[in-house]
């Protein structure tokens, strides 16, 4: 057996001249499936090192102004805003609040329906998975570093219909989420594009809409988002990704 023929398993004992363009056309077989896969192992192997999402590369301070003073109009209008949606919300907006509070590909799932059995849903759900924990991150350092205490806490009168979270109020980490995954999955999906966006949109309105955070927190949120977004979007690994793991084979 030659060492060409052992690594392709192919037993050569007992062949003669006659057998050789068999054996030719089985390597050949052999070697045009396995650079595919080849491909795929090496993009696997890599990707623990190189992720979709480089936190370093997001300077919030940058994309963001930071939230309104206490005692400003501006933060008066911030209250008055979420004060409003609190007297009109109906039931169907607190589901919808409670819903959207979920992040994930099912907070998608309605959007994307048929489109979703053309690819992998286990590798979309890693992907939701290595970029959440990228966004987090940047998200939990800015709140700490701009430390805006939530509407609820700041004002009594607002009885939030989502459940509460200990983390700062400013930038909004779940207007962040929903504009990454709408993007991604409006890149991967572009039949979608308009709903997807505009349930991007929603995620974050409907922070606004359980009493959790104010309309500002929400646009910042969801500017970060899009400059997050957009890194991966131009990214190497996001382009292997799509090509060699997001759909079925």
């Amino acid at each position: 057996m030659t060492l060409a023929a052992g690594r392709l398993g192919v037993d050569t004992a007992g062949m003669n001249s006659r057998d050789l363009p068999k054996l030719c056309l089985h390597a050949c077989l052999l070697l045009a499936l396995a650079l595919p896969l080849q491909a795929r192992m090496e993009h696997a192997t890599t990707m623990g090192g190189d992720r979709f999402l480089d936190p370093e590369k997001i300077v919030v301070d940058n994309l963001v102004p930071g939230y309104p003073k206490a005692d400003s109009q501006a933060q008066a209008e911030d209250m008055a805003v979420l004060l409003w949606l609190q007297h009109t919300r109906s039931p169907a907006d607190m589901a919808k609040a409670q819903q959207l509070s979920n992040l994930g590909l099912d907070a998608f799932r309605d959007i994307i329906g048929d489109s979703l059995a053309e690819f992998n849903e286990d590798a979309l759900k890693a992907m939701f998975g290595d970029v959440t924990n990228s966004l987090s991150q940047i998200i939990y350092p800015a709140k700490d570093a701009y430390n805006r205490r939530r509407p609820y806490a700041v004002n009594l009168q607002l009885e939030p219909c989502v459940e509460l979270e200990e983390s700062r109020s400013y930038p909004s980490g779940h207007s962040m989420a929903g504009m990454v995954f709408a993007m991604l999955l409006a890149d991967l999906m572009p039949e979608h594009r308009e709903a997807l966006m505009q349930r991007g949109h929603d995620i974050g309105y409907y922070r606004a809409v359980g009493g959790v955070h104010y309309p500002t927190d929400i646009l910042a949120g969801q500017r970060l988002g899009t400059a997050c977004a957009e890194q991966i979007l131009g990214g190497s690994a996001w382009q292997s990704w799509k090509q060699y793991t997001a759909k079925r084979k």
